[in-house]
């Protein structure tokens, strides 16, 4: 992802004492298509991931998807409650972790 990323999990406590307030449930959808030069080749893309959170509170859809000269990248993130209780806290700091990794990772491409 170039634009809209985020870098850093912000849920970084072990343990956790209190609730997260998200203030509101939400949705937040991308699509990103950029066209390969002319010249050059894909040697390697994130792979599609969908990562959910417990009781469906929240779905985060990556795909990234090579044709002819053309990358394209289609990102769903959705957070479906707006609270969540300290004993989801595990769930949804691994579900950042990954959400953040999968983000960060890069499309390599080399000249033919």
């Amino acid at each position: 992802m170039l634009f809209k990323t985020t870098n850093e999990n912000p849920f970084k406590l072990e343990t956790r004492n209190y609730l997260i307030d998200f203030v509101y449930p939400k949705t937040e959808k991308g699509k990103i298509h950029i066209e390969i030069p002319e010249g050059y080749k894909v040697d390697s893309y994130p792979k599609s991931i969908v990562l959910g959170l417990p009781d469906e509170k929240g779905m985060f859809k990556y795909n990234v998807s090579v044709s002819a000269n053309l990358i394209t990248t289609i990102v769903s993130t959705s957070i479906n409650t707006s609270i969540f209780g300290t004993e989801t806290y595990a769930a949804l700091k691994d579900f950042y972790r990954l959400f953040v990794e999968k983000q960060t990772e890069k499309v390599v491409l080399s000249k033919i």
